[in-house]
């Protein structure tokens, strides 16, 4: 993360004259940890997010010489587990695994962590700690070093399974009925349900499953089918998370080399009729429910920074009742509290008598939640503001189904509600893919074509499979509105931009780099309470339009923006494209420290920026329309401008916006340029 910094330390000296190549070099050989396939991971980030979980006390990454990252976390006085007992070792695992999954979006795929090589500290055996209370990491680490070759060992013995014999053929419905076996024995004799997500059943032995395939295909007689072991790849189990899937990408390596699998565009079709076809029958007459009644609102996702700037708003509002604000999770006081600071919100709001913290689980027909209050939100809820959302671009659609599923659960528990959906303007990835460019503006309107989203991650296909359902739902007389929210800024107030983004990101490590990124497109960045005000608009206007589109309706160009936080910034930085900027990312030595990584946070987001990158090489000729950095179209905004006057009357991103961000996001002291100089 990007820390602010006074800036009466600035140095003389700019930030960026001798790059990379120059800088001074701190870190210790050990914090880099050297996997047996020469893969290096730099262990304190992913150390450092893990053990802010409130039940964690320390963590230890290990790894060196083996095939992939374990961890070793000691729970907080408490919260201790005896690591012999496995119920308890699991309900720990499964408590701080939200905290690890946050830690996995930012690390390369070599680095991951699996749930299974989470490794509990023995109360007993507490890990050894210096004066100042931090965690020796040689001395935890022999302390625990026949734990963790016995972990190891388990992990390679799950390669063979002799009591269960080899598919009878490597076709699929053989190869699959095969990993049926080996799923049931490794998960505790459970049978997995083939074509839902493995892990969304509470399989959480993706390793295991992964080298019982490697184990099958590396005894086999066959030549051809012993060398497709080698192309089996780390992440394999997490890129077809069902057996049905994996069945199928087995089949294909064995054939081909390639997985064989359903097409994006079919696997989006059949969630989206699976999940139509829960709706209700028919929406209940709302006038009768809603008519003459102050707004109670149920809001989800509040502990995120868009939920917050919501609820904030909404305690605001004089015409709103009640605000439910239901999240994951448990200590929402403590964690609503945490939001509301991180986005620099009122803390006061908090006490209003009208807010109740409502804790869910998403994956119960009825969130989990007590019968009393589940007749009061059927019963009195006007608006259903749905923004909780699970931000991980690595996964799979069929790992979102849970959410896909919840939000249907939604609306079925407060029908007569007008439904507002967070939705993503990533849904249309693939609206100027070849064979489908496009001459006009992504309407605000259900697009009906699968092939759109295709190519998107699964995040965005979610968000796709979503929002059409929701319009089949509007088709039959609900209220819903799906709300495609485009990169979201900094306040306009403040200019609080996350520092974990890869725009900040983007800035931070072009210090350190000793140049900028350029693009030829443009940018229709909104900052976060513009999008938070057009959301509440919509609550308390009286239309309720399908779906609206929320970008800047202004947009500017790349160039425009990055020079004016050039001029913030005070140094001078030259330009060079986005793709050759990516380039200089990747030439960074790989001995790199702690410290390279909190001065190049780009380092931590470098696939993320590839993908931008040949994205805006392949990107329209240049005597073609405009678009949106990364090769994404532009969006029409006329619905959402005529709802919110906010969205409507925003000025174009300029100095100002960049001034804003500087003061509250890269205000950067001279002690950390020196680090550049």
């Amino acid at each position: 993360m990007i820390a602010s910094l006074p800036l009466q330390d600035l140095s003389n000296t700019p930030t960026c004259c001798r790059g990379f190549d120059s800088a001074k070099r701190v870190g210790r050989k050990d914090d880099v940890i050297v996997l047996g396939t020469g893969e290096k991971t730099v262990p304190i980030p992913l150390e450092g997010h893990i053990g802010a979980h409130p039940l964690v006390k320390g963590v230890i990454a290990f790894g060196r010489g083996h095939q992939q990252v374990g961890i070793l976390v000691e729970a907080k006085p408490g919260s201790e587990v005896d690591p012999t007992d496995h119920a308890e070792v699991m309900n720990f695992r499964n408590a701080i695994w939200p905290r690890v999954e946050e830690a996995n979006h930012d690390a390369p795929g070599f680095s991951r962590i699996f749930k299974e090589m989470i490794l509990i500290v023995d109360p007993s055996r507490p890990l050894p700690r210096a004066g100042k209370g931090n965690v020796q990491r040689k001395r935890a680490l022999e302390l625990y070093a026949q734990d963790m070759e016995d972990l190891y060992k388990v992990v390679e013995d799950s390669a063979s399974a002799h009591s269960i014999p080899p598919p009878s053929s490597w076709d699929v419905l053989d190869v699959q009925n095969w990993l049926a076996e080996h799923a049931a024995s490794i998960h505790g004799g459970r049978a997995v349900t083939p074509e839902a997500d493995m892990f969304e059943q509470g399989f959480d032995s993706a390793t295991f499953i992964r080298n019982r395939i490697i184990g099958a295909l590396r005894g086999s007689s066959d030549a051809a089918v012993n060398a497709t072991a080698r192309q089996v790849p780390q992440n394999f189990v997490f890129q077809y998370p069902t057996l049905a899937s994996l069945a199928r990408a087995v089949t294909g390596l064995m054939r081909s080399g390639q997985p064989v699998e359903l097409s994006r565009s079919e696997e989006i079709g059949q969630m989206i009729r699976k999940y139509t076809a829960l709706l209700p029958e028919c929406a209940p007459d709302a006038g009768i429910e809603n008519n003459n009644r102050e707004r109670i609102i149920l809001l989800t996702g509040t502990t995120g920074n868009l939920g917050a700037h919501v609820l904030a708003l909404l305690l605001k509002d004089e015409g709103t009742q009640r605000v439910y604000a239901v999240n994951r999770g448990e200590d929402l006081v403590n964690r609503q509290r945490a939001a509301f600071n991180d986005a620099q919100l009122p803390l006061g709001l908090l006490d209003s008598p009208k807010l109740s913290l409502l804790s869910a689980d998403f994956t119960e027909d009825s969130l989990g939640l007590p019968q009393e209050d589940i007749d009061d939100i059927r019963k009195t809820v006007t608006h259903v503001v749905h923004a909780a959302w699970r931000v991980d671009f690595n996964l799979a659609l069929s790992s979102f189904e849970s959410l896909v599923a919840g939000a249907v659960r939604l609306l079925s528990m407060a029908p007569a509600a007008h439904y507002l959906f967070m939705s993503s303007i990533s849904i249309a990835a693939g609206w100027n893919v070849q064979g489908y460019q496009r001459d006009t503006y992504v309407p605000e309107a259900a697009l009906h074509e699968d092939i759109v989203a295709a190519a998107t991650s699964g995040y965005g296909m979610s968000k796709y499979v979503v929002e059409e359902v929701l319009s089949n739902a509007y088709q039959k007389g609900f209220k819903t509105t799906s709300i495609r929210i485009g990169q979201v800024s900094g306040t306009s107030q403040s200019g609080a931009w996350n520092t974990s983004e890869w725009v900040p990101s983007i800035v931070k490590s072009s210090l350190a780099l000793g140049v900028l990124p350029n693009s030829n497109n443009v940018v229709s960045w909104v900052p976060m309470d513009v999008v938070a005000r057009t959301v509440v608009d919509v609550v308390l206007g009286p239309e309720s339009p399908e779906l609206i589109n929320v970008v800047h309706p202004h947009p500017v160009k790349w160039i425009v923006v990055f020079e004016a936080i050039q001029d913030e910034l005070g140094v001078a930085l030259s330009f060079i494209s986005f793709h050759e900027w990516v380039n200089q990312l990747e030439a960074v030595p790989d001995t790199t420290t702690p410290s390279d990584l909190g001065r190049i946070p780009g380092l931590k987001l470098l696939e993320t920026f590839r993908a931008l990158g040949t994205a805006e090489m392949e990107a329209r000729p240049e005597d073609e329309k405009e678009s949106e950095f990364g090769g994404l179209p532009l969006f029409e905004t006329n619905k959402a401008c005529g709802i919110s006057q906010t969205l409507a009357t925003i000025t174009p991103l300029d100095e100002h916006d960049a001034r804003a961000w500087y003061f509250s996001t890269w205000y950067v002291s001279s002690s950390t340029i020196d680090q550049y100089t």
